[in-house]
């Protein structure tokens, strides 16, 4: 078995306060007496972070020592519900097709790799690859997206918030219009899929600001962004609860094309330096 993946499986059982001795037995199952059926990899550089985005190609290259380079062995954990290792380069994912349950897969992969495995796993709803993508592959992805199973990829992103938080210039803003606009039935967000409650994942970040609310704004006159627990905030960040500025108001701009706005309550999430401007003075608190 692959180091890098023994160490994987062994760091997951020990979050489950599994008791045998280190290196323990990998045949243990993660998603039976001692999981949860996820398996992360090097949690802290997923590369769909909203923090790691912009390091993504310097952290893989530093890091070549930490890839998993092969799947073999991993078939003693066919349970599995989410297999998140995106520092990895693979050459063959043949193994994965055993996996009936496999509903998440974040993975790296190599030129030599083939895609077709993935359509055989009937389970699959995300997909997040990387690496080198053959036109063969590719035609894998366009399949595998036929089949209502999400697939992302690196170079789809373009990372630009200023665009994804349009007619506003901070999409914090734009979230707490879809977060009102949402709880009130007035728009349908996507249905989203994510690999680790802890991370804020940019991909679904993505999705949600897409949702189209220019024929909604003129029907806002409240909004509230304070305190953490939100629908919006989880659909990109499920276990966030208030903990850091990850959702704080930093600009207004743009306010004013919610024409009939008469409060917004923002409160502690605003950063302790930020002045409201004068011109929003009598609507934000």
């Amino acid at each position: 078995m692959d180091k890098n993946l023994e160490k994987a499986i062994i760091q997951e059982l020990k979050q489950f306060n599994y008791k045998g001795d280190i290196p323990m037995d990998v045949n243990e199952k993660i998603g039976g007496k001692w999981g949860n059926g996820e398996l992360i990899w090097d949690y802290n550089h997923l590369p769909y972070s909203f923090y790691d985005i912009d390091k993504y190609p310097g952290y893989f290259q530093r890091n070549t020592e930490r890839l998993i380079r092969s799947l073999d062995g991993i078939d003693c954990q066919k349970e599995l519900r989410i297999l998140n290792i995106p520092l990895s380069k693979v050459d063959d994912l043949a193994i994965l097709s055993q996996f009936n349950n496999l509903e998440g897969l974040a993975i790296g992969i190599s030129a030599l790799c083939s895609l077709d495995p993935t359509l055989e796993m009937k389970s699959l709803k995300r997909l997040f690859v990387h690496g080198e993508i053959s036109d063969k592959n590719m035609s894998v992805i366009w399949e595998l997206r036929e089949n209502n199973v999400t697939v992302d990829l690196m170079d789809d992103l373009e990372f630009n918030l200023e665009n994804w938080a349009k007619p506003f210039s901070d999409m914090n803003v734009k979230l707490a219009v879809l977060d009102k606009l949402s709880n009130e039935d007035k728009i349908e967000l996507p249905k989203l899929f994510y690999f680790s409650e802890y991370c804020f994942d940019v991909f679904n970040l993505k999705r949600v600001l897409q949702v189209d609310i220019e024929k909604q704004l003129d029907i806002i006159e409240s909004l509230e962004w304070e305190g953490g627990g939100r629908n919006i905030q989880h659909c990109v960040y499920p276990q966030w609860d208030g903990e850091d500025d990850t959702f704080n108001i930093r600009s207004l701009e743009g306010l004013e094309k919610l024409g009939r706005l008469k409060k917004f309550n923002i409160d502690s999430c605003a950063n302790e330096d930020f002045q409201i401007p004068d011109k929003y003075r009598t609507i934000v608190k």
